[in-house]
């Protein structure tokens, strides 16, 4: 019982740190409560993680993923049939907390921003000028973690837009759902002892 303890508390007393490079493929839904209607988007991007270890069992994690998505968007509900298509661009930072279940797997939750970057988009039909493109919104996010060997790290993610952050113009009250699968590869780790 003593030694049990006396492990548990030498683990609670590390901390280990990483830092890595990861490519992501994502794919986003959007409903809305007015007529639009919204095919998918999917795209992909790049960016780097940073993450935290805690007791071999609690971590935290963050990155920031550079990502372009296809849009093609039809809205419905004008005089004439509107579509606008086109690359948006977004700067995806999720932030998320994690629950090891041993050394290979991870269950993650968190929220993550996604920053939109206003662009010229092809449009065609009556689109009033003030729903052209995507607002920042923000996500819930579940997901699993997969370590693939010291180096290699594997994520799959659900993303569900939290309610009120998506609007645009006459784009009200939208949800967004997605889905994330990444891989990524730690460049840099450290494991440092809190207390000697």
């Amino acid at each position: 019982m003593a030694l049990t303890l006396s492990a548990l508390s030498v683990n609670a007393q590390v901390i280990k740190a990483s830092f890595g490079i990861k490519g992501a493929g994502v794919g986003t839904m959007v409903s809305t409560t007015k007529d639009q209607t919204f095919s998918a988007s999917v795209g992909g991007g790049g960016g780097a993680f940073f993450g935290l270890k805690l007791a071999n069992f609690l971590g935290v994690q963050a990155e920031a993923i550079y990502a372009k998505q296809t849009i093609n968007y039809n809205f419905e509900d004008y005089t004439d049939l509107a579509v606008y298509n086109g690359l948006q661009t977004y700067l995806l930072v999720p932030a998320v907390a994690q629950l090891w279940l041993g050394r290979s797997v991870a269950l993650e939750v968190g929220i993550q921003k996604a920053i939109g970057k206003e662009e010229a988009l092809h449009t065609q039909g009556n689109i009033p000028e003030e729903a052209i493109g995507l607002q920042d919104y923000d996500s819930y996010i579940a997901g699993i973690n997969f370590n693939l060997g010291k180096v290699g790290v594997l994520d799959f993610r659900y993303l569900r837009g939290i309610p009120g952050t998506f609007s645009k113009g006459e784009i009200k009250d939208s949800i967004t759902h997605g889905v994330q699968v990444s891989l990524g590869f730690r460049l840099f780790s450290s494991k440092k002892h809190l207390f000697k």
